[in-house]
């Protein structure tokens, strides 16, 4: 690596690491511009449209494809909703990759970490490439629309594996945007082409998340307080 790499490199360690209230307003203009943005843009309704369905996409039973396809129920373009669940992406791969140590701490977020991390070891139990190919890997596993995976996972997986930040921010961020893009078309083709009720396939969807990622969430939990017994 040549100087100018080791500068920048100990430039963005210095702002992140030994200036945390810097981290914080960054994190926090981050989120706060496009709500403003929305907000001059939209219609009343559709401001409190667009973040009732970003707050959704971050529960993680409901699925990018469900959000997608209620956006579109709604009327929002697809390219438009799609734009707007990446960048929810986004800014959860970056809160995640600054603040995953403080993040894990949190006992009423923990459990939400140790899911996914139950679920990313599984996924790279049966899929050890994802290991050994560093960005394909994780490109791949944020890309596969499989509960567990998406940016929240991905970001998680990578800190859990220890790859590169950078590998990590652009491993997610590009499969996000593939993923929304190719997921938001198929919703499209089925509406234009198909003529298929948009909100009846928003129920069938949530039918088939909700159920099985609540099962996998409540034995999670039971393996958990069963261990936890069990050190007792």
């Amino acid at each position: 690596m040549n100087n100018s790499g080791l500068i920048k490199k100990h430039l963005i360690r210095y702002f992140f690491q030994k200036n945390p209230v810097l981290s914080i307003i960054i994190q926090i203009i981050l989120i706060l511009l496009p709500v403003l943005l929305l907000w001059y843009t939209q219609s009343t309704a559709g401001f409190f449209e667009i973040l009732g369905l970003s707050f959704l996409y971050l529960l993680p039973p409901i699925g990018k494809i469900t959000i997608i396809t209620a956006g579109m129920a709604i009327g929002f373009s697809w390219p438009y909703i799609c734009l707007i669940i990446t960048y929810v992406d986004l800014i959860s791969c970056l809160i995640i990759l600054w603040n995953f140590e403080q993040i894990s701490q949190v006992s009423q977020i923990r459990i939400w970490v140790e899911y996914f991390n139950e679920r990313g070891e599984d996924l790279v139990s049966r899929y050890p490439w994802v290991r050994r190919h560093c960005f394909f890997g994780l490109f791949t596993f944020v890309f596969i629309p499989v509960q567990g995976t998406g940016a929240i996972g991905g970001s998680v997986l990578g800190r859990i594996l220890k790859l590169n930040s950078r590998c990590i921010f652009s491993a997610v961020i590009i499969g996000s945007i593939l993923q929304s893009i190719t997921l938001g078309f198929l919703v499209y083709i089925f509406e234009r082409y198909l003529n298929i009720n948009l909100w009846y396939l928003v129920g069938i969807l949530l039918i088939v998340f909700i159920i099985p990622s609540t099962l996998s969430l409540v034995i999670h939990m039971r393996k958990r307080t069963g261990s936890r017994i069990k050190k007792d």
